[in-house]
């Protein structure tokens, strides 16, 4: 698995990149595509989680890779990573997660490592499971973008560019 580039400050957002708090997520006030999100994408559909907390869910055709993007940060992560990541804690003693598996990227650009030791709603059957994305296809929700492809997904905050590609090669961040 190749892990690069973690940004450990986060790059200056574009000028222009905001939008008002009453417009809806992804857009401008005029109702148009907020700069960064790619024509053509579509908006996912949000749910709530509780306490004024909305997430959004994804699954890659395949289904290896679930995703969840909130309003401030979003992350992916490759099931058929997880294997290698439990070995990994066990074998090195880490108490605080597994390692390398699944990654995040939050509003300010910050890239990282989320450690996470269960499997994301995404993944899981109930009122969360994640919408299928098919290969070629963009979707975004707030201002983070994930696109589908055959090699992975790789998903992006559209402010910063920062993000990190997934695939069963590994995890690229960039």
């Amino acid at each position: 698995m190749t892990e690069t580039n973690i940004p450990t400050t986060p790059a200056p957002t574009k000028p222009g990149n905001t939008r008002p708090t009453n417009a809806p997520n992804g857009t401008t006030a005029s109702g148009e595509k907020a700069a960064g999100i790619p024509a053509g994408a579509s908006e996912l559909t949000p749910r709530e989680l509780g306490e004024n907390k909305q997430v959004a869910t994804a699954l890659s055709p395949t289904g290896n890779i679930g995703c969840e993007i909130f309003s401030k940060s979003a992350q992916c992560s490759v099931m058929s990573l997880s294997g290698q990541a439990l070995k990994n804690a066990q074998t090195n003693g880490d108490t605080d997660g597994l390692r390398g598996w699944s990654y995040g990227v939050d509003t300010q650009g910050n890239v990282f490592d989320t450690k996470r030791a269960e499997a994301p709603l995404s993944v899981i059957d109930g009122e969360y499971k994640g919408q299928t994305i098919p290969y070629g296809t963009t979707v975004y929700y707030g201002q983070f973008t994930l696109k589908s492809e055959e090699d992975g997904m790789t998903l992006t905050d559209t402010e910063s560019g920062h993000g990190a590609h997934y695939s069963r090669a590994g995890i690229q961040t960039f």
